[in-house]
């Protein structure tokens, strides 16, 4: 865990005592367990500093290696790691062992680029991989770096090196689904354009694409991190995350000398994808086959999300698109149901893990 000074730590402990209060309120306002719960979590992420999230949190490969040896994981109970050298080191994080002719769900965890991965990201990647089959589906988690230790695109490039190497190890694109949540989901956007633009500063993908790859499932993704669409302030208070949230943290990617803006300015779209014109997008049929786009109805980003899908359809490239509108959902509800522990799966994660059995043509199990 980084370090943090001693006044972060005094403040840690009086923001953590004001959950009290709010769980009060909450209570106060509703019988819903679900919606005590969504309450506490928007005030955790809006109180804590991101020095005080990252500290408080356990790093993604500590979170990995405890969910693979506990009774969570339907993994073998040893590890199984891939580490990828170069400009941006990475690592993979594997559910399932990899077989030459297997299928491989390569998957970006969310938290706003902030937050490393949590039991709960695996938790819905089991889910997936018991859906789909556990002895035709492997899960590759890349283990990136979190803001502000390094800035966008450094994660672009770090998930650039990941897609290489399993294209280098043999993973047909026929059997590669891209997967990811929230800030997830804007990492396989970004990944996408780079196939298609490649990104000044950041490797191309080698060996390139010899064919399209079999889908993107795109779960809440965040395409913007411009923080002005109206479902900020409809949803605002309604869902798992504030607008002054997604503010700070938005600031904290995207600012110093990381040239984000003025990358989007001059028609560089990596980032920005929901502002990319249709023109960015051709060709994109030859990437990928297929494309899985879900939102709630009440979360934040909800507007931007459509918008992204909206265009997408329209392009008339050969390629099918899938938008799901999860009723009643907040942002991340595949992520959610688990964090929530809500008693039965919702429309989103039920239909995405089914996606993605599709999209690899399997059947699933469930």
């Amino acid at each position: 865990m980084p370090p943090i000074s001693l006044f972060e730590k005094l403040t840690l402990v009086l923001r953590g005592l004001g959950i009290i209060p709010h769980m009060l309120y909450a209570a106060i306002h509703t019988r819903s367990p679900r919606k005590i719960r969504i309450a506490v979590n928007r005030y955790i992420t809006g109180a804590l500093s991101i020095s005080q999230i990252q500290y408080v949190m356990s790093p993604t490969l500590s979170t990995y290696r405890a969910f693979t040896s506990s009774p969570l994981s339907s993994s073998s109970s040893s590890a199984n790691i891939t580490e990828i050298p170069g400009d941006a080191p990475c690592r993979l994080l594997w559910l399932g062992q990899y077989q030459p002719g297997k299928k491989v769900l390569l998957y970006f965890h969310g938290g706003g680029y902030v937050m490393p991965i949590t039991k709960e990201h695996l938790m819905y990647c089991e889910y997936v991989r018991s859906t789909v089959g556990p002895e035709d589906l492997a899960v590759a988690v890349l283990e990136y770096t979190n803001t502000p230790g390094r800035r966008y695109p450094y994660q672009l490039a770090q998930a650039s090196a990941a897609l290489s190497h399993l294209l280098a190890s043999g993973v047909a694109p026929a059997d590669l689904v891209l997967g990811g949540d929230s800030a997830g989901g804007h990492l396989v956007l970004s990944v996408i354009s780079h196939v298609l633009h490649t990104h000044p500063s950041v490797r191309a993908v080698s060996p390139a694409l010899a064919a399209p790859l079999a889908g993107i499932c795109l779960l809440s993704p965040a395409t913007t991190f411009r923080v002005t669409a109206d479902s900020f302030r409809r949803n605002d208070g309604r869902d798992i995350i504030k607008q002054s949230t997604c503010e700070y943290w938005s600031a904290q990617l995207t600012g110093g000398d990381s040239g984000y803006w003025d990358e989007a300015e001059g028609g560089g779209w990596w980032g920005e994808v929901v502002s990319a014109p249709e023109d960015w997008w051709r060709g994109v049929a030859g990437v990928v086959k297929r494309c899985l786009v879900t939102a709630g109805e009440r979360e934040v980003i909800l507007d931007d999300i459509l918008r992204l899908g909206e265009t997408f359809e329209k392009l008339g490239e050969d390629w099918t698109v899938e938008r799901v509108l999860g009723k009643g959902e907040i942002h991340d509800s595949a992520l959610m149901d688990y964090i929530l522990e809500k008693k039965a799966c919702g429309e989103t994660t039920i239909r995405s893990a089914k996606w993605v059995g599709e999209a690899l043509g399997i059947a699933a199990r469930v």
